[in-house]
């Protein structure tokens, strides 16, 4: 090699690491210390906006969040818009006023918005201070161009990302888009009142049941149940849908009816995804999920419902079920054919009429407007609490005045004492009240805080079923619609059961009896079988039978006289005739009676 090339060699490395150096250096000190950036130009016209601001806003200080505790609730920063802007709209002054942290280090964070920019990194100097690997210390910052807000990137180091993209320039933000800076993901939302309350959500697997199918929602305004179905491989999955699903409107609604919509065609959308994945994934057939969900809005509760999970309110010291049952044993109790107390002990008490599933995509929902006022609690709850605590102890403990973790604990302990044979969860609501009000991240329990894996076991051999006629295939449906006829057959067949039962009864009754009685014979036999010598008026007397008595029943009678008198018996012989003398046969006894006889001759 010639000393030209080496040479160019040498330079070419030197030029190399010279600009590795620069470029360290760089990244460090707009790590450390920011990078100028330029304003945004004015707007052009008055309808479009005033100057963006310049100066940096006070830094945000986080409101207090409990974090091991399970209560997710709010209160309120701001006064409702007049009109809140939707999902995907423009992030502007009008729509928004709060940022709200979604994941990371702050997740559950609900922080006001104002009008200044803000600057967003790890320095103690930013309005959102975030602490992590991933975030530069001057990373990003939201600024308003106009009435618009804008998410500007200052040369970080990872990069800033809005609704999936990387933001390279000022970008205008939209309303709800995932806005991502370092490990951390937060939101702009709109104006809103926030519910005032406290809430908590648990769910356990129970004692009888090897996984958990339930699913259990605690947010800011919105509080779901989900009970899945469908055997070991279906029935997590389905009520984890469901979740995800509903979770993404825990968000203000102008109106009720607005909230009442949305929820019932979010439902009929998870309906579609549960048909879909059966499609996608055929052993899953059959699965499916009942949906209990209460949306707060102003002073009142929206619900929407389908299944067996129950909403129940508890006012003034008075507990009331607001959802009715989609079961077959209701729809007797509703046309008067089973009591309440009967319907509860019902061998079809578990059938739905109706569920969220992979056979209907435009499934019925239940869903209506009730006024709600500080005071009261609602209780979301799957059949694994309801269908093993009664409605006097459930009221009872939430009458107790204590927290909603704590009474929700209280719960729970009741269902396992009683067996738990299924999943138990449990969605508890404060409406105001005297306990703290916190701002928290929103609760996720049972399937649905896992990861939505679909990991389906293998069947099991046919002869499982063989050996088990009665029970329920892991993907077979647990619903049905059955038509009026199959409804009066159902009773016939119950009828039939019963009279089978009463009949059963009877005969084993009888044939107890009858054992009993043999016993009792046997056992008197016996009896008649031993002898003793006692005395009777005076006499001395060989008896059949035993000394004892079963109450005013003798066991012994007189059998054969001896025509001693016990007066002509020495006082020790006489004292141990009249306290019986026990003989193996009647042979012992006569033995017996010739020795005492003996013992009068001697005397007299």
């Amino acid at each position: 090699m010639s000393e030209l090339t080496l040479l160019i060699l040498r330079v070419g490395f030197l030029i190399l690491l010279w600009s590795f150096v620069f470029v360290v250096v760089y990244s460090m000190r707009a790590d450390l210390f920011g990078v100028r950036v330029k304003k945004l130009p004015e707007a052009a016209a008055a309808g479009t906006a005033p100057r963006a601001a310049a100066t940096p806003a006070p830094r945000a200080t986080p409101s207090p969040s409990p974090a091991a505790s399970p209560v997710a609730a709010s209160a309120p920063s701001a006064p409702r818009a007049s009109k809140p802007g939707k999902n995907g709209a423009p992030a502007t002054t009008e729509s928004v006023a709060r940022i709200v942290v979604t994941s990371g280090p702050k997740a559950g964070l609900d922080i006001p918005l104002g009008t200044e920019t803000l600057t967003i990194g790890r320095s103690s100097e930013s309005g959102l201070v975030i602490r992590d690997d991933y975030t530069s210390s001057h990373h990003a910052r939201l600024v308003l161009w106009g009435d618009q807000w804008m998410i500007q990137d200052l040369d970080s180091t990872n990069g800033t990302w809005h609704d999936g993209a990387r933001v390279h320039a000022p970008v205008p933000i939209k309303v709800g888009a995932p806005l991502k800076v370092g490990a951390t993901t937060f939101e702009l939302r709109v104006w809103c009142v926030l519910f005032e309350g406290s809430s908590v959500a648990v769910s356990h697997t129970g004692k009888v049941r090897s996984n958990n199918q339930d699913s259990g929602y605690s947010g800011s305004n919105l509080f779901v149940v989900a009970d899945g179905m469908g055997g070991h491989a279906g029935g997590d999955v389905a009520s984890s849908i469901a979740i995800r699903h509903l979770e993404s409107l825990d968000l203000v609604f102008a109106t009720t009816g607005e909230a009442e919509r949305t929820l019932r065609d979010a439902i009929q959308e998870t309906a579609g995804d549960l048909i879909a994945t059966v499609g996608r994934r055929p052993e899953l057939a059959g699965m499916g999920t009942t949906v209990s969900a209460l949306a707060m809005v102003d002073d009142y509760a929206v619900i929407a419902h389908i299944g067996d999970s129950r909403i129940y309110l508890f006012r003034d010291g008075q507990l009331t079920q607001i959802t009715a049952d989609h079961t077959f044993v209701q729809r007797l109790v509703d046309s008067g054919r089973i009591t309440p107390d009967e319907a509860r002990y019902h061998p079809r008490r578990s059938v739905l009429m109706r569920v969220l599933g992979d056979m209907d995509a435009h499934p019925e929902v239940d869903t209506f407007v009730m006024p709600t006022q500080p005071g009261d609690r609602w209780l979301l709850c799957s059949d694994g609490l309801s269908g093993v605590v009664d409605d006097a102890h459930t009221g009872k403990a939430l009458g107790q005045g204590m927290t909603p973790s704590r009474t929700a604990d209280v719960l729970l302990r009741q269902a396992l004492d009683g067996g738990a044979p299924d999943n138990v969860t449990i969605v508890l609501v404060d409406v105001g009240g005297p306990h703290p009000v916190s701002i928290a991240a929103p609760t996720v329990v049972g399937s649905a805080a896992n990861s939505l894996k679909i990991d389906v076991p293998a069947q099991r051999s046919g002869r499982g079923g063989w050996l088990h006629p009665n029970r329920q295939a892991a993907n077979e449906p647990s619903h049905f619609e059955p038509a009026e006829e199959f409804l009066e057959e159902l009773i016939e067949e119950d009828r039939r059961r019963a009279r089978r039962r009463r009949v059963t009864w009877i005969v084993g009754a009888l044939a107890a009896l009858a054992l009993l009685a043999g016993a009792v014979f046997v056992a008197y036999n016996w009896t008649q079988t031993r002898y003793f010598v006692g005395t009777d008026d005076g006499k001395v007397v060989v008896f059949q039978g035993i000394q004892q008595n079963i109450g005013p029943i003798s066991l012994s009678h007189p059998y054969e006289e001896t025509g001693i008198s016990a007066d002509d018996l020495p006082p020790f012989e006489r004292q141990t005739v009249e306290a019986t003398i026990s003989a193996g046969s009647l042979a012992d006894a006569r033995e017996i009676v010739a020795r005492l006889m003996e013992y009068a001759e001697v005397d007299g």
